[in-house]
């Protein structure tokens, strides 16, 4: 309450008044002007469905503190005709962000899928058979809004312990990941479904297996970005468990990710990495709440399933007592590899090709030519001969290569503005484009660098 009213004073202060107010709490609504309630024009006060409104797509029920689907399916439940356009925008029209709903929405997503083997257009209307499945799936979405799912699951005050658990499962036809919240306060254990994803199979044939390593992967990802979420609120979590029920997906996950085929090792080797600091188990498929997603329900049937809203009742048993349902998988941690680099110089590649330095001062003005035209309109491209100044610029590149090698101090000192000993520039040095040498240097001066040819250095030794 004390919140609401300095936010309503700060705002106030700039002519700006909060209106729709919305609470959990009688006693804040009751602290609020009427006219600025969120329903107080719409309904009396004395209406029951009264704490009723939007909430982020969702419908919340703030006197049970409860979240539902909105849904707008009874429109169009009179139907008898279906296009696979209007499929579509039935499905889409069902928003679950949380994938409280997933067994549920997963049946129409699967018939969807069967319509693209079908190969039917989006105006063409759905055939008998697949027509008359569709029609009972949309029955049973009607009821989608009698759900009623909890919105709080964790009080951060009141919870001294607070765990993660992530079950995921896989059949022929879909597979996902459900997370699960359990909280321990005052020795009185509770769980709550948190959130989940599902996915429809792909079209192209997949095994069973690693449709299961899928579903492990989508849930290391999920439990990843749940664990990211409540931290962010500064919740503390004892503890991250991570479930699966294919003892094939076990066994990957506790032997090297190299030893497999490309598309397991590279899922394998995903979810070692990003799930080094948790704890993996199997557990039977008949204690997995994520097999319901593989098999999909009809709202009846999920609103009182509590194996999917609470998982399996062993959970709030004492930790002690899971091995009887479940088995430890110690996953193989990521290998670190030390690998050490050398850095090979451009110049040394190109003289184990060529041996003249007028060739290699050509070759490098070609590359260098190279790396302009990818950069410039096909109208600013050169391709005439070599111009002087290009072949200018390839040897001063040469020069830096070199200098950065053999005097790499001395041009860090230069790069500082530091003093340079003086006997140091002695040599003549190419910096920045300019040359830095203790006097007017000469082509006699440059012969270290070793890029000139037979004919010049004969010259500097007949100059001798």
């Amino acid at each position: 309450m004390e919140l609401s009213h300095q936010l309503l004073t700060t705002l106030n202060k700039g002519c700006f008044e909060l209106r729709k107010w919305m609470s959990n709490s009688p006693e804040l609504l009751n602290s609020l002007p009427s006219n600025l309630l969120e329903t107080s024009i719409v309904k009396p006060i004395s209406d029951p469905d009264n704490g009723i409104t939007k909430a982020l797509g969702l419908l919340w029920n703030s006197n049970s503190d409860s979240l539902s689907i909105c849904s707008n399916i009874d429109k169009i439940s009179e139907k008898t005709s279906f296009t696979k356009r209007e499929f579509l925008s039935v499905i889409a029209s069902t928003f679950d962000p949380l994938g409280i709903i997933s067994p549920i929405i997963i049946l129409p997503k699967i018939l969807f899928q069967n319509l693209w083997l079908a190969k039917i257009d989006w105006d063409d209307s759905l055939p008998n058979d697949m027509l008359l499945k569709w029609l009972q799936i949309i029955q049973e979405l009607s009821k989608i809004s009698s759900i009623s799912i909890p919105r709080c699951v964790v009080s951060k005050d009141q919870c001294s312990i607070v765990e993660l658990h992530g079950f995921s499962d896989s059949s022929a036809t879909a597979y996902g990941a459900y997370v699960y919240v359990r909280t321990i306060q005052n020795n009185v254990v509770q769980t709550h479904l948190l959130c989940g994803k599902s996915r429809v199979a792909p079209l192209k044939p997949v095994s069973i297996p690693n449709l299961e390593l899928c579903g492990a992967l989508v849930l290391s990802r999920l439990i990843n970005k749940v664990v990211s979420a409540l931290n962010s609120l500064d919740l503390t979590i004892s503890g991250v468990f991570l479930w699966s029920d294919s003892q094939i997906v076990c066994k990957w996950l506790q032997s090297p990710p190299d030893r497999k085929s490309i598309f397991v090792s590279l899922r394998v080797g995903e979810i070692q990495e990003s799930t080094s600091q948790y704890v993996w188990n199997y557990v039977k498929s008949s204690h997995n709440p994520a097999d319901l997603i593989s098999r999909g329900m009809i709202p009846s049937e999920l609103a009182n399933n509590k194996l999917w809203w609470h998982g399996p009742p062993w959970l709030a048993d004492p930790t002690d007592s899971w091995r009887s349902f479940s088995s430890h998988v110690a996953i193989l941690a990521p290998n670190t590899v030390l690998v050490n680099t050398a850095v090979v110089s451009p110049l040394s590649i190109i003289s184990e090709c060529v041996s003249n330095s007028f060739k290699i001062i050509r070759v490098t003005a070609y590359v260098l030519r190279f790396l302009h035209n990818i950069r410039q309109k096909v109208a600013d491209c050169r391709t005439d001969a070599l111009s002087v100044d290009e072949i200018e610029d390839a040897e001063i590149h040469l020069l830096k290569t070199i200098q950065a090698e053999a005097f790499h101090k001395e041009l860090e000192i230069l790069r500082a503005n530091d003093e340079l000993n003086a006997s140091i520039l002695e040599v003549y040095v190419v910096y920045a484009g300019k040359h830095v040498t203790s006097g007017n240097p000469t082509r006699s001066s440059r012969t270290w660098t070793g890029l000139e040819n037979e004919e010049a250095n004969q010259c500097h030794q007949t100059e001798k």
